[in-house]
């Protein structure tokens, strides 16, 4: 009888045992499940307060040049941005953004620029005679189909010629444009880095911006982010900007 005894006892402490060891897993899971939703929950509102760094960048860089413009279209001659190359810094919300502002004329026209020039530019910029006589060869073919309208367009053509740069080479997004409907470059509005590719003379004073003329107007924050406008300022009725492209950064590489 104590025999029979003793062996239902064993029997009772090995059920008391897996009890135990099964609670003692829920619990494990259970920890685990909660700091699995903690570590979610913490990633979520990274990626909100990210999300929200970036919406208030991307509005401060807005507001910005729409500062610029608005200045211009107020007052007019005696606005500090009419003299071009422009550079200045406008303050939004307690952020400043630097913000210049120069001519699409002074750029080569991939539309309507003269094939002689661009090769030029491109030879006194050092870059190899292959790899001008290629991209020349595309721009012909591209122009054949039709007028290049987008700047996505105008990154995919300039792409490759970017990529066989020396290091350190400058964007030639920020020599080339499709908006100045010019043959050959106003040299009174260069770039600095086209004027020593061409080899003419720099004019020191700044050139007045002209009714009608397309501007690109840069707008940078301390962050490095940017938003580059390419516009007409036509200043008529509600619409006095007419705007030709908007896009935040310029990749080279």
């Amino acid at each position: 009888m104590q025999e029979r005894l003793r062996v239902n006892r064993s029997d009772t402490d090995g059920e008391t045992g897996f009890v135990l060891i099964g609670v003692v897993w829920l619990l494990l899971l259970g920890t685990a499940i909660v700091a699995l939703l903690m570590l979610r929950g913490h990633e979520q509102a990274r990626s909100a307060l990210a999300e929200g760094s970036a919406l208030q960048n991307r509005l401060n860089l807005d507001a910005a040049t729409e500062s610029a413009t608005a200045d211009i279209l107020i007052r007019g001659g005696a606005s500090d941005w009419v003299h071009l190359p422009a550079n200045g810094s406008v303050q939004v919300g307690g952020s400043t953004v630097d913000v210049t502002v120069t001519s699409e004329d002074g750029r080569l026209d991939l539309n309507d620029g003269d094939l002689t020039v661009i090769d030029s530019a491109l030879q006194g910029l050092g870059y190899a005679t292959s790899a001008r006589t290629s991209f020349v060869g595309a721009l012909k073919a591209r122009r054949a189909g039709g007028r290049i309208t987008s700047v996505a367009d105008m990154g995919r053509l300039l792409a490759p010629l970017q990529q066989s740069a020396s290091r350190g080479a400058i964007c030639l997004a920020d020599i080339f444009t499709l908006e100045s409907g010019r043959n050959i470059p106003d040299q009174s509005r260069m770039p600095r880095a086209l004027i020593s590719a061409l080899g003419v003379a720099a004019i020191s004073a700044p050139a007045q911006m002209r009714g009608g003329e397309s501007l690109r107007i840069v707008a940078r924050s301390t962050t490095g982010s940017s938003l580059t406008t390419i516009a007409r300022l036509i200043g008529l009725g509600g619409h006095p900007l007419d705007v030709a492209a908007r896009y935040a950064g310029q990749s080279c590489r």
